[in-house]
């Protein structure tokens, strides 16, 4: 399992959540689209929460390699 493809794909996903997001918001002054912003708001929380995840693991494997490169030479 390459867990930097997986970070990838999964800021890909958050980035796709973002866009629906918005998407929908933007046709907010539509009164025929029904838009729960509560629920809308969730979605771009958990896709903020989902970026920083996959930050998180970028960084975390930067370090790694950086501590083995260190090691090995």
């Amino acid at each position: 399992m390459n867990v930097l493809a997986v970070a990838l794909d999964s800021i890909s996903r958050a980035t796709t959540q973002f866009n629906s997001v918005a998407a929908r918001v933007a046709k907010l002054p539509d009164p025929q689209d029904n838009v729960d912003l509560s629920t809308e708001m969730v979605n771009l929380m958990q896709a903020g929460i989902q970026s920083q995840a996959a930050d998180a693991v970028f960084r975390t494997a930067d370090q790694l390699s950086q501590s083995l490169l260190g090691v090995m030479g």
